[in-house]
């Protein structure tokens, strides 16, 4: 599906039906970050041994850990769960079910949007009954933003901009076609989205004041601009490598 949105092959089948479809489903792909999570994570899943686990790791910031998760192949992998049985609706965006534990996945994308710590938390708890005896990770990808997680669960924070600078860093490689096509793929859908655009959101945040003085008018004087507002560049996407 992904080579068929990517080359625009679907714009082209729902034009077919109406001229207004396919306008519609580029701004959809856009926006959504379903579309964008399920275009990552099920890829990850294919990746050989603990390749799929350890670029998540080498992309997240520690948040909040007793334990320290290691890399770890992947067994399952399950998208959109409801892990609540029987009582209300309780569905994280994936699931990742290592040899070792159990990554339960909320995704968002938009500037400062994060998941509330009562979402976690409600995961957590059905996570809990859902995966008995098995140490559970909350993964929170986010674009920026400060996520918190309640007390006693296990957090990691990962930047989609992150995730991205760890997979040009392995395509950068020698790496075997298979994992050079699943990673070039994840990369693209991120692309699509402007993250290959946005390499000042790996600044830190900078203040500009002061006075410009035109070229060319120092010998008649100085004639300064009146002075600037201040700037500030909200730039909260830093890159934390982890392992």
């Amino acid at each position: 599906m992904w080579q068929a949105v990517a080359h625009n092959k679907v714009e082209v089948v729902l034009g077919q039906h109406s001229s207004d479809a396919p306008a519609a489903w580029r701004a959809v792909v856009d926006r959504s970050e379903d579309l964008l999570t399920a275009l990552v994570f099920e890829r990850l899943a294919y990746l050989p041994g603990v390749a799929g686990t350890e670029l998540i790791l080498r992309a997240a910031r520690p948040t909040q850990l007793d334990f320290i998760p290691t890399p770890s192949p992947i067994l399952d992998s399950v998208p959109w769960p409801n892990l609540a049985d029987g009582g209300p609706k309780v569905e994280p965006d994936w699931v990742i079910e290592t040899a070792d534990y159990t990554i339960v996945v909320e995704a968002k994308w938009g500037r400062g949007n994060v998941p509330s710590e009562a979402q976690i938390e409600a995961q957590s708890a059905v996570a809990r009954e859902a995966y008995p005896r098995r140490k559970l990770v909350h993964l929170a990808v986010v674009q920026t933003g400060e996520v918190r997680f309640p007390p006693g669960v296990q957090g990691l924070t990962v930047r989609w901009g992150s995730l991205r600078q760890e997979i040009l860093r392995l395509l950068g490689g020698d790496l075997d076609q298979p994992r050079r096509r699943i990673l070039g793929d994840i990369r693209d859908a991120l692309d699509r989205r402007g993250l290959d655009s946005t390499f000042l959101a790996s600044l830190p945040a900078l203040r500009l004041r002061g006075e410009f003085v035109p070229w060319g008018v120092a010998a008649q004087g100085p004639r300064p601009l009146p002075a600037l507002p201040d700037v500030v560049l909200d730039l909260d996407a830093m890159v934390t490598p982890w392992i």
